[in-house]
């Protein structure tokens, strides 16, 4: 360990100079990471479903379905955003059994996961510049510019860490072709490959192989020659990590087949003419995309700065502007095709770049938020080439090779990221609200008897039953019949008729979505005098279209149906039934929820336009609604298995590369 930590910092006088400054950047951020101020934008559904999918997995539990959102929804896409497979997700389920609060476990996970990113582009910049100056001024630009800001905006580090890592374990494999560099390019692809939508990571990577392509031809097929001698010399690891990464690939796939059709984003997905839900509409200038340069960027007016706005060092860009003068090479030749690819790219319909690839490139009908490659590869590939004008200016004087003079550079970039960070975060000064899945959100809130009847109060007084037109939705995500009555029922009728989770009717009646009328609605959702329910042909005789008393509204008094376990993907009852009964479950229909009595599989119908219904027989019986499949749950169980025991395996071959030096 010592030996590696001295080939990193080849001065001690750096690794003690990380501590303050890594002091020093918590103390800026200490609002954010203590609570005080609110996350923004981004990082807040992606704090908050980190919550949920972690809370459910300490109770022992995979969810695949949300009961909170839009009257219960499929959670496999917030899954996807947050790469659930993530091994160091367990820091935060450890320090949160210790004790810790969520909020502050997720803020130290988030600090140290930071951290981890900048560490590795520290070792990606000292490996390729062979300069521990120029790797201790990209680390401190990395810490002191707006990429550290946008951590509490967005999840740009999610992809981000994978990506730098994956660099670094490359670069490590060309001059070492051992289990721990493939394994570990191996695991950071399999990270990215289970990030949000992994299209963003891929852009980059087959820009940067063109770059490579141009500038490295020899070093690629030399890279690629020995990932081929690899495979023969280690056909098991070079297996394991093949079998690993499609197994890291399934979940996805998985996602986009079964989302068609069951699963419907119309805030993402209005005005594509793909019928894909997942598909966006091309992207334009005026709805966003990079932002034009600007002067400000260099010297900005620190009254109107937020958190995520656009800031480097002015001394990256003196640097950058150096090397500008001075003899170039193929290094700072290859970051600047990799800056203005993505940089034109990104520009939207300003240049015919990405109408032609929306057009004839699969993946890019599914990606939008394309400011989103400034974070992730201009801005430190920027940096970078900064930092390669930095070392040919340091060749030039030997003055320029003195500690003293990388300490001042330091300390500039430090000085006025300081500055610039503390107007952030103070322009950030808001009331801290609470988040979403706090409280006791995992329970079923069954209403007490006095509450049922103010439930019914309201929904009786309700002025409108129905909109007078269909309206737009405002849905993120959601199942498409709960999209549809959003739009069909007024939002007040619709808000106070779910508070109510079980309903118990004598009779149902069957109704035709496609002519449902407005008495219907007012049966079903404000006197609650019957069930609406959608059967088949042959079952429709089952259903009596009379009316019956009102359809008492399950209470935590009621006798005759009791909880006795809940989860995201569960709900078992204890019936005790003087006759057969109607039971609707307000939580959104969707075919892939099954019903058990008493471990036998029943009917699911669907109830009330959008919901779950099934008949219970007279007598004492257990009911068990359940989300999933089987092969749902144990391919999450597998990739889950495979990232933490990859992750052990390389945290063993690094202790041991510490140890014995291989």
């Amino acid at each position: 360990m010592i030996k590696f930590l001295k080939s990193l910092f080849s001065s001690k006088y750096t690794l003690i100079l990380f501590l303050p400054i890594i002091s020093l950047w918590i103390f800026l951020f200490s609002d954010f990471l203590s609570g005080h101020l609110r996350l923004i934008g981004d990082a807040v559904p992606y704090y908050e479903n980190t919550k949920f999918y972690l809370d459910q997995l300490s109770r022992g539990t995979i969810p695949l379905w949300d009961h909170t959102r839009n009257g219960g929804a499929p959670y496999e896409f917030f899954l996807r955003r947050i790469g659930e497979f993530n091994p160091f997700y367990f820091l935060i389920i450890i320090l949160s059994k210790l004790g810790m609060s969520f909020y502050h476990a997720y803020a130290i996970f988030l600090t140290s996961y930071y951290m981890l990113g900048v560490f590795g582009f520290y070792c990606v910049i000292k490996k390729i510049l062979k300069n521990q100056d120029a790797a201790l001024l990209g680390a401190v630009t990395l810490m002191f510019s707006c990429f550290s800001a946008i951590l509490f905006r967005s999840f740009i580090i999610l992809v981000f860490n994978p990506l730098i890592w994956l660099l670094y374990f490359s670069l490590c494999f060309y001059e070492s072709q051992n289990r721990r560099n493939f394994l570990g390019m191996t695991f950071c692809l399999m990270l990215l490959l289970t990030t949000y939508i992994p299209f963003y990571a891929l852009t980059i990577l087959i820009v940067f192989l063109l770059c490579c392509a141009v500038f490295y031809r020899k070093q690629l097929l030399i890279f690629l020659r020995s990932v081929y001698n690899f495979s023969g010399k280690e056909r098991k690891i070079f297996m394991l990590g093949i079998v690993v990464l499609f197994l890291s690939v399934l979940p996805g796939l998985t996602f986009f087949a079964d989302i068609n059709g069951a699963v419907v984003l119309p805030d993402r997905h209005e005005g594509s003419l793909d019928t894909h839900p997942m598909s966006v509409v091309q992207q334009t200038v005026a709805l966003g995309g990079t932002p034009a340069l600007s002067l400000a960027y260099i010297l900005p007016d620190l009254r109107g700065l937020r958190v995520g706005d656009i800031y480097l060092p002015v001394i990256t860009f003196l640097l950058f502007a150096g090397g500008l003068f001075l003899k170039t090479g193929r290094r700072f030749c290859f970051g600047l095709m990799f800056l203005f690819i993505l940089y034109w790219l990104s520009l939207y319909d300003a240049t015919p770049i990405y109408p032609f690839l929306y057009k004839y490139g699969f993946f890019f009908k599914y990606i939008r938020n394309f400011q989103f490659f400034l974070w992730i590869g201009i801005i430190p590939i920027f940096i970078f080439m900064a930092l390669d004008s930095f070392c040919r200016i340091q060749r030039m004087k030997e003055m320029f090779q003195r500690k003293a003079f990388v300490y001042v550079l330091v300390f500039c970039i430090i000085l006025q990221g300081v500055f610039v960070i503390r107007a952030m975060v103070v322009k950030a000064s808001q009331k801290v609200s609470s988040y979403r899945y706090e409280d006791n959100y995992a329970d079923l809130l069954l209403p007490d008897t006095k509450t049922a009847q103010v439930i019914g109060e309201e929904l009786k007084a309700a002025e409108h039953i129905v909109r007078t037109e269909r309206s737009l939705s405002n849905m993120y995500i959601g199942t498409p019949w709960m999209n549809d009555l959003g739009q069909r029922l007024d939002p007040n009728v619709l808000q106070t008729y779910q508070q109510i989770k079980l309903l118990l009717y004598d009779q149902a009646q069957y109704f035709d979505p496609a002519s449902i009328s407005e008495k219907d609605m007012k049966a079903a959702f404000v006197d609650l005098d019957k069930a609406l329910v959608e059967l088949r042909e042959a079952e429709k005789s089952i259903a009596d279209s009379s009316l019956g008393d009102i359809g008492p509204i399950v209470t935590k008094e009621s006798p005759e149906v009791m909880p006795l376990r809940f989860n995201a993907n569960e709900l078992v009852l204890k019936t005790n039934l003087n006759k057969s009964k109607f039971l609707v479950y307000n939580d959104s229909f969707h075919p892939d929820w099954n019903i058990e009595i008493d471990g036998k599989i029943e009917t699911i119908y669907k109830a009330n336009l959008a919901f779950k219904g099934v008949w219970l027989p007279a007598g004492e019986h257990i009911v068990r609604f359940h989300y999933g499949k089987r092969w749902q749950y144990l391919l999450k169980a597998i990739v889950m298995a495979a990232f933490t025991g990859l992750f052990m395996y390389l945290i063993y071959l690094q202790i041991r590369t510490w140890r014995y030096g291989r």
